[in-house]
């Protein structure tokens, strides 16, 4: 509004000197008196004395204009104006403007400026001037405007985020404008959390969202803001939930060992991505075979171990199952799973030898032998022994460790006579797998007393029986004959076993034949008990050239062991293991705790073993393991090796450096593989090395124009005595050197050919 107070010039106001926001209204006109007085007077009225602007919020001040009539009557009026009575403290707010040429005139009131939230009061006057500027007349007019104050946020909308479960993200301020006004605030939710929830004026509210019972995700709601005068302010509020993790320290979990008999726990640490905050977790799932320390409990970030031992008891074979791990954060459900496996080997005694012979003769005897039995769970498993043969006693009954004493007693049996006995030894508990021995007891009419030689056959590979004096040998055909060894007589001969015959060799315990079908990815299996082929044995690859096989029982399973590095199991033919990649010259300690080869046609030769065990867990496996040893220093020559009865010395045909000469059999801590020295040095190279089950040992060299073909060892390394058994110019056959399994006589081929029997007693 226009509030120019128009003043004639040259000329002051008294009373108006604090009005110069009011002024005379443009255009209007002075006024004239009636009559001739010589003294101006005048009246101003005004139509109404009050004019009232309403009210309006503070953000929209835009009342309607009012206007009322302004009328001046008398004489010597100079001018009419509008202006602030000089009473009252000037209010800029209101504006005015007077309009006309002539009384009445018309004065509108109006807003000049906004004003400050409050009800206000505006003190105009309405007057008359002469021409000199005295003042005529005033009359009030009082202006009434009521400004409402706005409810309003500083924002509308606020963001947060969160792990569902750790602390809470931080608050977020909420500015709140409200001068005047009591107000109240609601949550549309409970999550959504404020600092104050009523109050009068400005404030400024703390906005937090608290995740309790909520799923993780993205959830809205809002603050609504009400003040006492019926505003409402919508604020609105996103919290986005992220789902935390429950983590655990693997996810795999392996119990009862590679051998399916270790009954260590094994634990894990579980944990969750919610800092500090602690949660319930169940462990929903367990397989029965298992036992939690645990079954349930709190996890937070600090983790939480659990521990989980296998139950050993139950049926052998691979039992797979999971742990189902769940955890309860807030609305959410998290869960975690772990694979368990548990392998568990049956249950089995077994013995250090399972094939004994002994022997009766007019001049010598060896009619006891001592074994130990074992749990192959390590246990102290009582068991039992008993034999199905008089002639035959046993310990009655001991703990697994101890010993099994077998003696034998001739003198109810007649001469030149071969019996057999089986002694059962059994735990009382049913699971536990029985283990047998198999005794042969030759009872001689008369002693052997010289050497025997049958000429005229190129047998190319000889084993000997452990249990009966028997000697196997095959020409590389397709039969193998069988000679006694105490008569050198050919008792019998095998036939249909094969196409074309190669490395044979005998089971422990003397009931089967294994002998290689070169060429043909198989192994004959011969009962000898029946003297028959009864199947063969599937091999992985070819079985020719240099392909060797050895057999030995372990842990009371019998294994067959292929030169290619495979294994089989005996009773089926079935794959167990892949033990090493090289074609090697092999034995194995007599418990079949141990293997160890030896690499022929290499100069210089190397050696090695492997700790043995046998797992039914599953569909079973031979698990070998590396010896960590020395590397074995054989020099050349390394034909052969053998293993002392007891386990406990190694012998390898050697030189005593790669340069050859002298040649020695040099000897080595069978568990260690640390080099021990060597028996006495022999004169030309060394072919065979076996030792007998007395533990003396015989070394065979190509003694081609030496006076000696074989030398016979004590057990502690002493030469006993020598034997040349090939003719002039020939030679003992390399790895064709056995002794009977009383290890009272020795068997070779030679080059001649022949097939020598030598007698060397006890």
């Amino acid at each position: 509004m226009d509030m120019t107070w128009k003043r004639p010039a040259g000329r002051v106001w008294a009373r108006v000197r604090a009005w110069m926001a009011l002024a005379l209204v443009a255009g209007v006109a002075a006024c004239g008196g009636g009559g001739g007085s010589d003294s101006p007077s005048a009246t101003v009225s005004v139509s109404a004395a009050e004019v009232d602007l309403g009210e309006r919020y503070e953000d929209l001040q835009n009342p309607e204009p009012k206007s009322v009539t302004v009328t001046v009557t008398g004489h010597g009026v100079a001018a009419v104006g509008v202006a602030y009575d000089d009473a009252y403290p000037v209010e800029g707010w209101v504006g005015a403007q007077l309009s006309g040429t002539g009384s009445p005139y018309t004065l509108t009131v109006g807003l000049a400026a906004e004003a400050p939230v409050g009800e206000h009061t505006a003190h105009l006057v309405a007057g008359a001037v002469d021409d000199k500027g005295n003042v005529l007349d005033l009359t009030p007019l009082t202006v009434r405007y009521k400004v409402l104050a706005r409810l309003r946020a500083d924002v509308s909308s606020l963001d947060f985020e969160g792990v569902n479960g750790a602390p809470p993200p931080a608050g977020a301020a909420l500015g709140l404008h409200a001068q005047g006004l009591a107000w109240t605030a609601v949550t549309s939710d409970p999550w959504i959390r404020l600092s104050a929830y009523e109050g009068t004026g400005d404030d400024s509210l703390t906005v937090t969202v608290d995740d309790e019972g909520l799923a993780s995700g993205p959830h809205s709601g809002h603050i609504t803001l009400t003040s006492a005068d019926g505003q409402t302010v919508t604020v609105d509020v996103a919290f986005t939930l992220t789902s935390t993790a429950l983590t655990v320290s693997t996810t795999r979990l392996d119990f009862g060992g590679a051998n399916g008999r270790d009954a260590s726990a094994h634990s894990l640490q579980l944990s969750l991505g919610t800092q500090g905050n602690a949660y319930d977790w169940e462990l929903a799932s367990l397989p029965a075979w298992l036992t939690a320390s645990q079954r349930s409990g709190q996890v937070s970030s600090i983790a939480e171990e659990v521990t989980f031992t296998p139950d050993m008891s139950v049926a052998p074979g691979v039992h797979d199952g999971t742990l189902r791990f769940v955890a309860h954060v807030n609305g959410d459900t998290i869960e975690q799973q772990v694979t368990v496996q548990l392998r568990v080997d049956s249950r089995r005694l077994h013995v250090s030898e399972d094939g004994v012979a002994f022997t009766s003769t007019p001049s010598w005897s060896r009619l006891t032998r001592t074994v130990t039995v074992n749990d192959n769970f390590g246990m102290a498993t009582n068991w039992t022994a008993t034999s199905d043969q008089a002639w035959l006693a046993v310990t009655s009954g001991g703990v697994a460790g101890g010993s099994l004493t077998l003696t034998a007693n001739p003198a109810s049996l007649a001469g030149d006579t071969l019996s057999i006995a089986t002694v059962t030894i059994q735990s009382s508990d049913p699971q536990v797998a029985k283990a047998y021995v198999r005794v042969g007891l030759w009872k001689g009419a008369t002693t052997p007393a010289a050497t025997v030689s049958k000429t005229g056959v190129s047998y190319i590979r000889i084993a000997n029986d452990p249990v009966r004096p028997y000697v196997y040998a095959h020409a590389g055909g397709a039969t193998i004959d069988v000679y006694h060894a105490y008569t050198a007589a050919k008792i019998a001969t095998i036939t249909g076993v094969g196409n074309t015959l190669r490395d044979m060799a005998v089971g422990s315990d003397g009931r089967h034949l294994y002998v290689v079908d070169e060429g043909f990815r198989r192994i004959a299996v011969v009962n000898l008990d029946t003297r028959t082929k009864t199947r063969v044995i599937a091999t992985s690859g070819p079985t020719e050239g240099g392909y060797t096989l050895v057999v030995t029982r372990v842990t009371g399973v019998e294994v067959l062991l292929g030169g290619d590095g495979t294994a089989y199991r005996a009773t089926d033919g079935a794959p167990v293991s892949l033990y090493t990649g090289l074609r090697y010259h092999m034995t194995a300690s007599r418990d079949g705790s141990h293997l160890y080869y030896i690499n022929w046609g290499m100069s210089p030769a190397s050696a090695g073993g492997y700790t043995a065990d046998y797992t039914a867990a599953g569909s079973g496996a031979l698990l070998t393991q590396r010896i960590d040893g020395p590397s074995m220093d054989v020099g050349s020559d390394g034909n052969d090796i053998a293993v002392s009865p007891d386990g406990r010395t190694l012998y390898t045909t050697s030189s005593t450096s790669n340069s050859g000469s002298p040649y020695v059999f040099k000897t080595f801590d069978a568990q260690t593989l640390s080099a021990i020295g060597h028996l006495p040095p022999v004169t030309i190279w060394p072919t065979s090395i076996e030792t007998g089950s007395d533990g003396r040992v015989a070394g065979g060299v190509s003694g081609t124009y030496e006076d000696y073909d074989i030398c016979l060892y004590s057990k502690t390394g002493g030469l006993l005595r020598k034997y040349k058994i090939a003719g002039y110019a020939k030679t003992l056959s390399g790895q064709n050197l056995v002794f009977s399994g009383d290890a009272l006589m020795l068997a070779a081929t030679t080059t001649d050919p022949k097939l020598v029997f030598i007698p060397i007693g006890p």
